[in-house]
């Protein structure tokens, strides 16, 4: 079975997840993260990447 006939078969499950996802989402705004993120973050990957752009 293809990955696109998969998904269309399974589309229904979209809207649940949606739910539980949202659920997890807004224990952030009781419970922030108390550590600050890794180094590594797509922001810095890209203010790196427009950095270098510029130099050359």
């Amino acid at each position: 079975m293809d990955s696109k006939r998969w998904r269309l078969e399974h589309v229904f499950l979209l809207v649940p997840a949606q739910e539980y996802l949202g659920k997890f989402l807004s224990t952030f705004q009781e419970f922030p993260p108390s550590q600050k993120p890794g180094s590594f973050s797509l922001d810095k990957v890209m203010e790196n990447l427009s950095k270098g752009a510029g130099d050359k």
